[in-house]
């Protein structure tokens, strides 16, 4: 492991579930930018700060990340997720500064025949705007890098859900805040996944930033280890909290029309295998199940 110097690490999205993750575990070694201080569709500002921080590597996870919204507000999906990437490389590059960009396991669209977790080499099929936007933002990374010189890492996750410190419309804190909502919580259970706990992937993304000289560039997939279905997380945890809960059951389709969208627009396979970023970082991801039972222990704690 690298020794670190104090702020070091310039986490671009700073209120998001990994942004917040990781400048809880990084302390003092981090520069931390959320969109009020830092908003990267402003492509000259955004260079001017990174031009005067110059820290040592840049991790971006600001994104639009709402997919429903993003079909009706497609120009603002777009410059986020694809021309803002953009403009982050070119200064990255400009600037030599290493770049880790946070993407999302569904650019893979269409479940597989044979259902097998989606390696780095699987065929990306996008089949709703917010995935097109993240597929393009992985491209025009590593258009960049080919045309200009990039040292990047483009890191593929599924399913986030943060530690439980605030109140949030997450469906596993809804769960345990029982009483608290006259609806009851529903989960989709026709879509299955990797679900990974933020403060995990926190750890995974630090640690590939501690070993970067000896990582090369490309995209890895970084997420808890193991598939389960949405609605089965929730079951999950409710076995593992001891508590008297239930969970409703929401049909992905119906979800998708009932927002005015195909029903194929949710992808209902995005579990992701980790073993290229394991086996090159020398590390090993918890499985979805010790998410849950960290998420339990956080809720206590």
């Amino acid at each position: 492991m690298i020794s670190r110097k104090t702020r070091q690490y310039l986490v671009i999205g700073g209120n998001s579930r990994l942004g917040r993750a990781m400048c809880d575990q990084l302390g003092d070694d981090v520069i931390v930018k959320t969109r009020e201080s830092l908003d990267i569709t402003d492509f000259d500002t955004t260079r001017e700060v990174m031009a005067l921080l110059r820290p040592d590597v840049v991790v971006n996870t600001a994104a639009y990340t709402d997919w429903i919204a993003a079909e009706r507000d497609t120009d603002r999906c777009w410059e986020t997720n694809v021309l803002a990437v953009q403009n982050l490389a070119e200064v990255c590059s400009d600037l030599e500064l290493p770049l880790l960009q946070v993407s999302d396991a569904r650019v893979f669209g269409t479940t597989p025949e044979i259902k097998k977790p989606h390696k780095e080499r699987s065929a990306t099929d996008a089949v709703n705007f917010y995935a097109q936007s993240k597929l393009a933002g992985e491209a025009a990374i590593t258009k960049v890098a080919r045309r200009r010189g990039l040292k990047y890492w483009i890191v593929r996750t599924s399913h986030i859900y943060e530690r439980p410190w605030r109140q949030s419309r997450e469906p596993l804190y809804r769960l345990l805040s029982v009483g608290k909502h006259a609806e009851p919580v529903k989960m989709v259970h026709d879509v299955e996944c990797s679900p990974t706990y933020a403060p995990h992937l926190a750890a995974a993304v630090i640690h590939l930033m501690d070993v970067r000289d000896k990582v090369r560039s490309g995209i890895y997939h970084i997420a808890n280890k193991g598939v389960i279905s949405v609605r089965g997380l929730g079951l999950e945890l409710i076995r593992n909290s001891g508590m008297a809960l239930t969970v409703g059951t929401l049909d992905t389709a119906a979800l998708c029309e009932s927002n005015g969208l195909p029903k194929e627009a949710w992808p209902r396979y995005t579990a992701l295998d980790t073993s290229k970023f394991e086996k090159e970082c020398n590390y090993t991801m918890p499985t979805w199940r010790e998410g849950v039972k960290a998420y339990l222990a956080d809720w206590k704690g």
